[in-house]
């Protein structure tokens, strides 16, 4: 008989967004597009699949329904559907269309239940580069996940094809899934609700908008409350697109280098310019929240297991802006460290407890906009794409739960950061987002040029 678990508290998570986008199963979608440019062996790349779907039991989960209608996981001996094969260099099509057609891909819903959680497409496109476009529901891998899994699917490749170093082993996801599992009502949990108690609970936070006061003025017009300091954060639609700003190599590198001469997480450079730009548009405001994922894989066994391990917190910035700079860095960096050690807590459960604490209605919120840094690239991550001509992109499904969703990460062939935003369209466009990426250069310059003035002569400098 096979062994059924229930979702872990991220799976939940996900699980909530699609139930809030009803009409929008495909917001769970993420397409990640791998491509070398030159010929490939597409057989032994699809060898390379099914064996590493065998080795990744991450990759073999599927979701079902008891008769009570609660959703349990489970792994499957199922073999892995054979991919599917798109030539649009025979077909002669034009780059745009091939990659039009990419994107409506990654619009067409997974099945949810007792159904392969994942879709393969073999591409030769028409610019030469050709590999995988592969599609799968959030609720079995997150970022991390999927470049364990393409970068075991590469090194089997390699293996087959020029006689590299075969993989190391996976590691098990039922193993780290029963170690979660065993979280919910321990004495760690109740530590971790504590530090969140005393974070966000103990008196109510400040919404703090991209687009300035604006939405916060009509929500305390709305109430008839002037000091009202929620606010709704949805849009009209959940329709989305995707905008990416890249930085070129020099100046990321610079971003880089002061990271390392000040031993502060290029994160935490991020959060603190992307709280500067808040303060600057939200009449100075010195609380400010915005959303940050933890993706909590500090061990062995967590990073090499897969699954979908990401919890979105709130990251609460309360200090003055007559504060030097480097000082409201060091303080952030201090605050990341707490969240790290407290990440495990559901994130549901502490967004219900904000919400019943301070009396918010379903849909307010205190922060509008998401952050998240992705440390390393591809290239970074596989040894075997060095030096290899190559091209990997995450694709948008075409909806997005939330409005602004900001992810910093190397781009493998600029070798710069790429900002890389997910927005709703209903509430922000492609100018205004080139208008605060803008305004993020200029504030993380200013910094790194000199971190001994205050918050306050940053944001008067930009």
């Amino acid at each position: 008989m096979t062994e059924t678990y229930p979702l872990t508290p991220a799976q939940k998570m996900h699980f909530y967004t699609q139930m809030s986008c009803a009409n929008h199963p495909e917001v769970l979608n993420i397409g990640t597009s791998v491509l070398l440019n030159g010929e490939m062996d597409f057989d032994a790349l699809r060898d390379a699949f099914f064996k590493s779907y065998g080795r990744y039991e991450a990759a073999r989960i599927r979701f079902g329904k008891d008769e009570n209608g609660e959703i349990f996981q489970y792994i499957t001996d199922e073999p892995m559907r054979e991919p599917n094969y798109l030539d649009f260099a025979a077909q002669g099509v034009s780059q745009e269309d091939a990659e039009a057609e990419i994107r409506r891909l990654a619009s067409v819903p997974l099945e949810r239940y007792d159904s392969q959680m994942f879709r393969v497409y073999f591409l030769k496109m028409p610019n030469g580069y050709n590999g995988v476009f592969f599609l799968v529901d959030h609720m079995i891998m997150d970022s991390s996940a999927i470049i364990v899994f393409i970068g075991d699917i590469i090194e089997i490749y390699c293996n087959a094809i020029y006689d590299t170093e075969p993989p190391k082993d996976l590691k098990s996801y039922i193993a780290a899934l029963e170690k979660d599992l065993k979280y919910a009502g321990s004495r760690a949990e109740e530590r971790d609700r504590q530090f969140w108690e005393e974070t966000v609970l103990t008196h109510e936070p400040l919404f703090t908008d991209i687009l300035g006061p604006a939405r916060l003025d009509g929500a305390r017009r709305e109430a008839g409350d002037p000091n009202k300091r929620s606010a709704r954060v949805t849009s009209n639609t959940v329709e989305a697109d995707i905008c990416t700003f890249s930085l070129e190599e020099d100046p990321s590198n610079r971003l880089m280098d002061y990271c390392r001469e000040k031993n502060v997480p290029m994160v935490c450079l991020l959060l603190s310019a992307l709280r500067t730009y808040l303060s600057k548009f939200n009449r100075y405001a010195e609380d400010i929240s915005v959303k940050t994922t933890v993706s909590r894989r500090g061990t062995v066994l967590e990073t090499k297991s897969g699954g979908t391990r990401i919890h979105f917190f709130p990251f609460r910035m309360q200090f003055s802006n007559s504060m030097k700079y480097i000082d409201s860095l060091r303080k952030i960096q201090e605050m990341q460290n707490k969240i790290f050690r407290h990440a495990n807590y559901d994130p549901i459960k502490l967004n219900m407890e904000i919400g019943k604490r301070f009396g918010n209605q379903p849909g307010e919120s205190y922060d509008s906009v998401s952050l998240t840094y992705q440390p390393m690239s591809m290239r970074e991550s596989n040894s075997m794409l060095k030096d290899i001509d190559y091209s990997a992109k995450w694709i948008s499904n075409g909806v997005a739960a939330q409005p602004y969703y900001l992810t910093v990460m190397h781009n493998p062939e600029t070798k710069g950061l790429d900002f890389f935003w997910e927005y709703q369209k209903g509430a922000v466009t492609p100018e205004q987002l080139e208008y605060i990426y803008y305004y993020l250069c200029k504030i993380l310059f200013e910094v790194i040029k000199d971190d001994e003035r205050t918050i306050n002569e940053i944001i008067e400098t930009v």
